[in-house]
């Protein structure tokens, strides 16, 4: 019947919450002849336990992290991970710059998006901020002092590719 299908708050506490809101879901409660003893803070239920199952996911994720970084080598594998992703990230920006290419992978024409640098992530703050964040990261693995030199030098050319890229996207 759909009434579990949404999350119960007291009438009052809706209509104090979201006034707009609580007035149409008692308006729509009416015409369909319902008592609306309870009112859904969600506008859009369906929409609200997705959000809560992705935010269930996300707290999963960090807690999993968390976990795996308690142990100091593990720490640098994550933060390699992620400078990593970034690098990549550059990469795939710096051969589509390079090749001039007007479509993401060759295929995929963004229709709502005009991104300096056609990358990955269209949208040009988004990249530059995974960029800068790719930077920092390699920098910090290429000073590391249980790295050898060419380790050093590859984190440092991922540096110098992720900074490329920010500086590209004009962000």
């Amino acid at each position: 019947d759909g009434s579990m299908a949404h999350l119960p708050a007291l009438t009052g506490l809706v209509a104090a919450l979201n006034p707009s809101g609580a007035e149409a879901l008692l308006d729509a409660a009416h015409r369909r002849g319902e008592d609306p003893g309870f009112l859904s803070l969600s506008l859009d239920p369906a929409t609200t336990r997705f959000e809560l199952l992705k935010l269930i996911c996300y707290v999963g994720l960090a807690w999993v992290a968390s976990r795996f970084a308690a142990a100091e080598d593990r720490r640098h594998q994550l933060l390699a991970v992620v400078a990593l992703t970034a690098i990549a990230v550059a990469v795939i920006g710096g051969v589509h710059e390079l090749l001039g290419a007007d479509a993401l992978y060759g295929f995929y024409h963004p229709e709502q998006a005009n991104p300096q640098v056609m990358a990955p992530l269209l949208n040009s703050n988004h990249l530059a901020s995974l960029m800068v964040m790719g930077t920092a990261l390699s920098i910090g693995l290429a000073v590391r002092s249980s790295h050898d030199s060419r380790r050093r030098l590859m984190w440092a050319i991922g540096a110098a590719a992720c900074i490329a890229v920010a500086f590209a996207t004009r962000s």
